[in-house]
């Protein structure tokens, strides 16, 4: 077991929520991993549209404590519409709006107004491929403040994280 909260994000198509099935698989891992101390969180991929049918799957994760992401936002299908209808916890910012920080580009103004989009939803902002420390200074200053990248660690498989937990 985890001393401090370890957080698992799991990419998820929205076409494979279809199933009640798949919904109680997912809560009966949440549970598990949760007696470890590790968050699950639920990482919807933008490359497929999010029907109404995945949105009640969504809804239902969320209603048993499982936080629900839109990965790489700015970059897939996710209409600013289907926000309006559909609650999420977090909205991950796709690293190609990273990694024009410091470089005076169109990105660097739509980084700046996914920002002021998640704060008017009332919604968290994860960045990902944060690589520098110029990067992960210019986000907090942007109040974005939960980051992942190559600057904190590299990926690792799940059972290098736990064996490192032992």
């Amino acid at each position: 077991k985890f001393e401090t909260p370890i957080h698992l994000g799991v990419n998820v198509p929205p076409g494979y929520l279809v199933g009640s099935q798949v919904i109680r698989k997912i809560e009966n891992i949440h549970r598990k991993l949760k007696t470890n101390n590790v968050e699950l969180s639920i990482e919807i991929t933008e490359r497929q549209l999010i029907d109404d049918s995945a949105r009640k799957h969504i809804a239902a994760l969320r209603v048993h404590g499982i936080p629900v992401l839109i990965d790489d936002f700015g970059t897939g299908q996710t209409a600013l519409a289907v926000l309006q209808h559909m609650k999420v916890d977090y909205l991950k910012i796709d690293k190609c709006f990273i990694d024009t920080i410091g470089i005076d580009s169109v990105n660097s103004t739509v980084l700046n107004a996914i920002v002021r989009l998640a704060g008017d939803l009332n919604v968290e902002l994860i960045a990902e491929g944060v690589e520098t420390e110029e990067q992960a200074a210019h986000l907090r200053s942007l109040g974005v403040t939960l980051h992942q990248g190559y600057l904190y660690a590299k990926p690792l498989p799940y059972a290098e994280v736990v064996g490192n937990a032992k």
